[in-house]
């Protein structure tokens, strides 16, 4: 019987491993397979996909999406879905743009307040050359290779990153919880509440 783990970030979303550091581990750790749940995104598919191959295990390919139920905003695991499907490509390139726009506004915001130093922007985007999901992580990250903060300063600096106010940023607009449900499953895919311990009330009118 193969053990699976089934929701997964990287650092094509707010994940501190890459797809290969996240087999190693979870082969030592006995499990068979894992799924990729990045955030809004697609783009590390292929790294993951790759990195299941070279570690002799199975890869389901997935993402997290977000869907509205009146004022709950929803986390949804998704499946095996058609990533070329129209409906799933404009959902993940609108994605893809706003939280651009919204992690260069943060960090511009941050530098001005002081609280980032020793990077520019283009040093975060030298740093994650293929297009991904863009958030606090990546900047963090770069900060710590170019910089003398360390992975001990990150819940710190993390936490700082989200209080700290932005300017020009853009206000995401998520989808309504039944639209995402038909665009993953009319795109072939399966779809799955993230967090369903927290949720549970609304388990009736998803159903």
């Amino acid at each position: 019987m193969k053990f699976a783990n089934l929701h997964l970030h990287t650092i094509y979303s707010d994940g501190a491993q890459t797809p290969d550091q996240i087999f190693e581990k979870a082969k030592e750790q006995g499990f068979g397979a894992l799924a990729i749940t990045d955030h809004n995104t697609v783009t590390g598919w292929r790294a993951f996909s790759e990195a299941a191959k070279n570690h002799g295990m199975d890869c389901i390919l997935g993402m997290e999406a977000n869907g509205m139920l009146g004022n709950a905003n929803l986390h949804f695991v998704c499946f095996d879905f058609d990533e070329t499907d129209n409906k799933v490509a404009e959902y993940l390139k609108y994605h893809h743009e706003i939280m651009y726009v919204n992690a260069k506004a943060k960090f511009n915001s941050l530098v001005k307040q002081n609280y980032i130093k020793g990077i520019t922007w283009q040093d975060v985007l030298d740093d994650f050359k293929e297009p991904m999901w863009m958030c606090n992580e990546q900047i963090f990250a770069s900060l710590v290779k170019r910089t003398e903060m360390t992975q001990a300063d990150y819940r710190k600096y993390f936490l700082a990153f989200r209080a700290a106010p932005v300017e020009q940023s853009a206000k995401i607009v998520y989808s309504e919880a039944e639209d995402i449900i038909k665009i993953i499953r009319n795109a072939g895919g399966v779809i799955g509440l993230a967090h369903p311990h927290c949720i549970t009330k609304f388990l009736p009118e998803l159903y």
